[in-house]
């Protein structure tokens, strides 16, 4: 498994100060939940075929 996504969702060069927290949470869900979610629906499978 390969977690190869990420996004900054409108960000690129927005200077950091600009950016909000509404923002940076959806950076978040997109760069780390995202792949936390995908990794933990393929565990099972991958455990089960050793």
């Amino acid at each position: 498994l390969v977690n190869n996504a990420g996004g900054v969702a409108g960000q690129v060069g927005r200077p950091l100060e600009e950016v909000t927290p509404e923002d940076w949470q959806v950076i978040f869900d997109v760069n780390l939940t995202g792949a936390f979610n995908f990794s933990q629906a393929v565990a099972p499978g991958m455990k089960a075929s050793g």
